[in-house]
């Protein structure tokens, strides 16, 4: 038996007591068990959309990153080669000079 002062003030029999706990006991349960898990329910929802939406920006902004590091090596590449085919223009033009003068 659960006891209250208030309620003790009025003789209330103990078996009304416990009668009147177990039903509010009944209610906090169901307090719990419906309403709570709800907004527990949307809660976790909305952190893991928060989470996934997080790890898709990191994931698009790292393959920004490696499109551009892929961008910047095709175009150190180009200009290896355009510095290479430079080299080798060079190379001939001396050669048809060297001839010319010969």
């Amino acid at each position: 038996m659960r006891e209250d002062s208030s309620i003790n003030d009025y003789s209330v029999p103990p078996q009304l007591l416990d009668f009147i706990y177990l039903l509010k006991d009944r209610q906090n349960r169901k307090d719990l068990f419906h309403l709570i898990p709800k907004q527990i329910v949307d809660t976790y929802l909305l952190d893991e959309t928060y989470t996934f939406h997080n790890r898709y920006e990191l994931l698009n902004g790292y393959l920004y990153d490696l499109t551009k590091l892929k961008k910047a090596k095709e175009l150190k590449e180009s200009y290896k080669a355009s510095a290479n085919h430079d080299e080798t223009l060079c190379k001939a033009a001396e050669a048809e000079l060297g001839q010319l003068k010969d």
